[in-house]
């Protein structure tokens, strides 16, 4: 009797720690599964593939009709007088601000290939983005929009980043100083 009540004791053991590091697995999956329904997230990643893929049908799909028929296969990559890139998108998409109309977010993209170029300064892209018809589509921002955050007076470094502006292209945005911990800043393309 005593081996058998060890052996059904020994058994709930080994079946409630399975079940607790099956729910921890569960609760880890769960939150990437929830930020992949969230329709920025799923628009900014269609959009970051086709920039890596270097196709101009998804790009436009996803961009502002504004600004879609002025797209060409020139703006989806950085000007060829830059270091040379090579694009490639890892399906992970970081939300840097998001308002009720408008909204940006970043990527990494691009990997230099010379080890010369430093890939925190080449690899990120941001995109500005816009409600139009119930999904989120690229758009060029203004200077309210863009939020530039720069500043001559110093205070925390951020690091260099591209944005897609769809009427001008990948615009490079360099190294700055800001008053402010979190960079949310893109180029202004509209003037």
């Amino acid at each position: 009797m005593t081996k058998l009540t060890t052996c059904v004791g020994l058994t709930v053991l080994l079946l409630s720690l399975s079940a607790g590091q099956l729910r921890a697995q569960g609760a880890e999956q769960s939150a990437p599964a929830a930020a992949q329904n969230d329709p920025l997230q799923l628009a900014g990643s269609r959009l970051f593939k086709a920039l890596a893929d270097n196709d101009l049908a998804v790009t436009a799909q996803n961009t502002s009709m504004k600004y879609a028929r002025k797209l060409t296969a020139a703006f989806l990559r950085p000007t060829p007088t830059g270091p040379k890139l090579t694009a490639a998108f890892d399906g992970s998409v970081t939300v840097v601000r998001k308002n009720t109309n408008d909204a940006v977010v970043e990527a990494k993209i691009f990997t230099p290939d010379s080890s010369d170029v430093p890939l925190g300064e080449v690899s990120r892209v941001r995109i500005y983005m816009v409600q139009e018809g119930g999904d989120w589509k690229a758009a060029a921002a203004d200077k309210k929009q863009a939020q530039a955050d720069a500043d001559i007076n110093g205070g925390w470094y951020h690091g260099a980043f591209f944005t897609f502006c769809p009427n001008r292209g990948l615009v490079f945005v360099p190294n700055h100083f800001s008053r402010q911990l979190e960079c949310r800043a893109v180029a202004q393309c509209r003037f």
